[in-house]
């Protein structure tokens, strides 16, 4: 096998695999005991060198990770202070197990979704047997973040020309931040409604049908 051909092998590798590896991989995290450093470290090796043969771009996968390292900080000191094991570890060796583990198995699933698509790992869930609830809804919930992204990005526009040169104290800013997150709840509501009422009339009997399915079929 060339070079070229290696580079490109493990994308041609089935996504179901690659889902059933990286829960099975989360899964050991989750169970690797408190202060098991040793474990952790060898974890961490491992899923530095399937990063590695994959390629993915670790700019991307460290933003992403930033984007939610201060909830898996709260979540450790949190649990560090109720931990029973804080007795042997002390509340900051708790914490601080609490958030390898959490950034292993984050970066993990972060991982997989620059590997593949969300719309190829959605149908690898279907095509493990995960039930169809779960997966429409997951597949609804991909399609429409992006228009309710727009909806969001044209609400923020909308007050901002309406308060135009106004100065806005912090409790203000806040106070419209609730405000806008209550209309775009409010809104994906109605959407949902409305978009619900129009497959029910268009035929929708609860299964997402795709061309990799018709080409599967004989």
């Amino acid at each position: 096998m060339g070079l070229e051909a290696w580079a490109g092998f493990p994308h041609r590798i089935d996504s179901r695999w690659l889902l059933l590896g990286c829960l099975t991989f989360v899964i050991a995290v989750v169970l690797t005991p408190l202060g098991a450093w040793n474990m952790l470290g060898g974890q961490a090796v491992v899923l530095a060198f399937v990063l590695g043969i994959f390629r993915v771009d670790s700019s991307k996968l460290t933003r992403r990770y930033l984007a939610l390292c201060p909830l898996l900080i709260l979540l450790g000191f949190l649990l560090g202070l109720s931990h029973p094991g804080r007795s042997s570890l002390g509340p900051l060796g708790v914490a601080l197990a609490i958030i390898a583990r959490n950034s292993l198995a984050l970066l993990a699933v972060l991982s997989l979704g620059l590997v593949y698509p969300a719309v190829t790992l959605i149908q690898a869930l279907r095509r493990l047997g995960c039930p169809p609830v779960v997966v429409t809804t997951l597949h609804f919930m991909h399609r429409y973040a992006h228009v309710l992204s727009d909806e969001r990005d044209r609400m923020l526009v909308a007050s901002q020309a309406r308060s135009f040169g106004r100065r806005r104290s912090l409790w203000s800013r806040w106070s419209m931040l609730g405000n806008l997150l209550g209309s775009l709840c409010l809104r994906a509501m109605e959407r949902g409604e409305r978009v619900h009422t129009a497959m029910i009339s268009r035929g929708w009997d609860g299964t997402i049908r795709s061309l990799a399915d018709a080409e599967e079929t004989p």
